[in-house]
């Protein structure tokens, strides 16, 4: 809904300008809405684009967002559609990202409260490095990878949880 607001000002900003006046440049709305989209999927590319080479999705996004550069004007409801995917694919990203640091965070400072060679300290020592990796993977991989690396340790022998003693 939000982004429906955001285009449709854009929209009227870009056909009445920022006296109200109805534009009085030689460039058609559409050529305006397309050079601004361009311009946002631009800087898009020139902040990410060096952060993708660990993460093959974020990759993806980009390679998408390049192609989506090279459409023409005709086609800029595409490109702004291209553009609002990316950033929500992005928000989620870096929220993960954000958990993930937090965890880590966590782990670090539980650590030095276990015996090094305990199994807690093995334990946690595990998810930390695979929380490290993560980082590299889709969203979906990265929620499950964080669910499976957000568990405490319950320092208790081994036994078979799904054994039934009834």
């Amino acid at each position: 809904m939000k982004v429906i607001w955001i285009l449709s000002s854009l929209l009227l900003s870009v056909i009445c300008g920022a006296t109200g006046e109805p534009s009085t440049t030689t460039e058609d709305p559409i050529s305006q809405l397309d050079r601004e989209t361009n311009e946002n999927i631009q800087d898009v590319l020139n902040k990410y684009d060096r952060l993708c080479s660990d993460n093959q999705e974020l990759s993806d996004w980009l390679d998408s967002l390049r192609m989506a550069l090279k459409l023409d004007k005709k086609l800029v409801s595409w490109k702004l559609k291209s553009l609002n995917e990316f950033n929500a694919y992005n928000k989620e990203r870096t929220k993960l990202d954000s958990a993930i640091d937090a965890r880590i965070e966590r782990l670090n400072n539980l650590l030095p409260t276990f015996e090094p060679a305990g199994a807690c300290s093995k334990f946690y020592l595990k998810q930390r490095e695979a929380l490290k990796n993560a980082k590299q993977l889709n969203n979906v991989d990265k929620l499950k990878n964080l669910n499976e690396n957000s568990k405490d340790c319950r320092d208790e022998p081994d036994y078979d949880n799904n054994y039934n003693y009834i």
